[in-house]
C-alpha cells in the first residue's frame, strides 16, 4: 500500500543459534521470517541443483532492484502533489468509512482520469466491505487501463490467485520473470509496489505454474526488509506460506526416510 508512509527500516537480523534453541524450547515467538531462516536451508537441500541455480537467480537479478521511498521512484506514483495530498487524506477515510468514501473517490477518478492510485482507493474500499465481486471487477478495469503499473499488475495476478492464473498472464510472464521485459526502466521501486509484486509472483510460480521452488525465491525477497502496516501484514502472510510449502517438503522427505 503506497499510504502508509515509510514502510521499512532495517533488515531482519540473521538468527542466532541462541535464537533457533529459544524458539524452539517456546522462550522466543517466531516471526514469519525467521521461521523462514529456519526451514530454507532444510528446504534448500531437498532441491535439485538446476532448482537451487535458478533460485539463487532469481535472488541475485532482485538485488538490482532498489527498494526506495515513494518520492524516489523512476517513475512518479502520482502525477502532482495535489493528487498524492487527495489519495493519503482519502487513505485515512477508507479505512474507517469504506462505504461513505466510494462516491468521493469515484468522483476523483472521473476527475483524474490517469490516476492509477484513485483506483486502488476504490479496490480497498471495496475491500474492506468484503465486496470480493466489485472489488475483482475494479482490479481487472484498473489492470485494463494502467497496464504498465506494477501495482495495477501485481494486484490483477493476486485476484485470480484463487481461481485461475489467466493465459495473458501466463503468456506476458512464462517461465521466468523479467522486469526489463515487462517493465522497462523500473528498477527503483517503492516498497508497497515491491511487497505487491513479490506476493504477486509467488502466486504466479505456486498457483499458476506449480513451481513452489521459484516461489520460496520471490517470498525470500521479502524476509531483506521490516515491514509496517498493510505491507507488513501482506510480507507475513507470503512468509507463511512459504514456510507451509517448505515445511510440507521437509515432512514429506522425513516420513520416507522413517519408511
Amino acid at each position: 500500500d503506497e499510504g502508509d508512509g515509510d514502510d521499512f527500516e532495517d533488515e531482519e537480523e540473521e538468527l542466532t543459534e541462541e535464537d533457533i534453541v529459544a524458539i524452539f524450547e517456546g522462550q522466543k515467538k517466531p516471526s514469519p521470517g525467521n521461521m523462514f531462516q529456519i526451514f530454507f536451508p532444510f528446504y534448500e537441500k531437498l532441491c535439485t541443483e538446476k532448482e537451487v541455480a535458478e533460485m539463487r537467480e532469481i535472488v541475485k537479478e532482485l538485488e538490482d532492484w532498489e527498494v526506495v521511498e515513494e518520492g524516489e521512484t523512476d517513475v512518479p506514483l502520482f502525477l502532482n502533489a495535489e493528487s498524492e495530498s487527495q489519495y493519503q487524506l482519502l487513505y485515512k477515510k477508507v479505512k474507517q468509512y469504506p462505504n461513505d468514501s466510494i462516491i468521493e473517490i469515484k468522483a476523483l477518478i472521473a476527475a483524474n482520469p490517469g490516476e492509477y492510485f484513485f483506483y486502488d482507493l476504490l479496490i480497498l474500499a471495496y475491500e474492506a466491505l468484503g465486496d470480493i465481486e466489485k472489488e475483482s471487477e475494479i482490479v481487472v478495469s484498473a489492470f485494463a487501463n494502467f497496464p504498465h503499473s506494477i501495482t495495477a499488475f501485481s494486484n490483477y495476478i493476486i485476484i485470480q490467485g484463487d481461481k485461475n492464473i489467466g493465459d495473458d498472464i501466463k503468456k506476458m510472464i512464462g517461465n521466468k520473470f523479467d522486469i526489463n521485459k515487462i517493465f522497462p526502466h523500473r528498477h527503483k521501486v517503492s516498497f508497497g509496489e515491491f511487497v505487491s509484486l513479490m506476493a504477486a509472483l509467488f502466486i504466479y510460480f505456486s498457483k499458476g505454474l506449480g513451481e513452489d521452488y521459484k516461489s520460496v525465491a520471490y517470498a525470500m525477497a521479502l524476509n531483506d526488509f521490516i515491514f509496517y502496516h498493510k505491507n507488513k501484514l501482506v510480507a507475513n502472510d507470503i512468509l507463511s506460506l512459504a514456510c507451509k510449502i517448505m515445511f510440507e517438503e521437509i515432512e514429506k522427505k522425513r516420513n520416507s526416510e522413517d519408511k
